[in-house]
């Protein structure tokens, strides 16, 4: 908001929950945020409703990772998480270098999931995995923590390694 001029003063604030096609596409709200890429402006074309997408990365928000697997450092077993991360990078691959075979994998596994949203939803999603998701980037989840800070929902910045693990590095 702030980057185009809006202040939060000037906006409503209505929590829709998780109903953010249906809100946006009723008139219920103008606008949400925390909408999957690759689910809500798919909805909503198959439904008729024009929608339009802000990138957060190019509206000053640093990239992040929108799924990180989460472990206790002090009882997780560093084995089984990097064995379950190595096997997330094969099936990764797998999907990319497949996509149809991968599609028809995926819906077999329940009726449901073979409809127009799904099908879009898993040509949108290709393209944002991750190809090595066990990799570790301190610097960019140091950004993010300085960004954090700087719109004041952090008090204070730590070092990276205090809130993750390499399970790729040797010990």
């Amino acid at each position: 908001l702030e980057r185009n001029g809006v202040a939060l003063e000037e906006i409503d604030l209505v929590n829709v929950n998780w109903s953010l096609s249906p809100s946006l596409m009723s008139g219920q709200v103008d606008a949400v945020i925390g909408a999957f890429r690759n689910f809500e402006l798919n909805q909503m074309d198959i439904e008729g409703v024009k929608g339009r997408c802000f990138y957060l990365e190019e509206e000053g928000l640093p990239a992040y990772d929108e799924l990180i697997y989460i472990a206790n450092r002090d009882s997780m077993n560093k084995d089984v998480i990097r064995r379950f991360l190595q096997a997330t990078e094969l099936a990764t691959q797998y999907i990319v270098n497949h996509p149809k075979e991968s599609w028809e994998i995926f819906k077999s596994t329940a009726k449901e999931l073979d409809d127009e949203l799904n099908k879009r939803a898993w040509v949108d999603t290709l393209p944002r995995l991750a190809l090595r998701p066990a990799a570790l980037d301190a610097g960019r989840y140091a950004r993010f923590e300085a960004f954090l800070k700087d719109a004041g929902l952090l008090n204070d910045t730590r070092s990276v390694d205090v809130f993750t693990v390499d399970v790729g590095a040797d010990d």
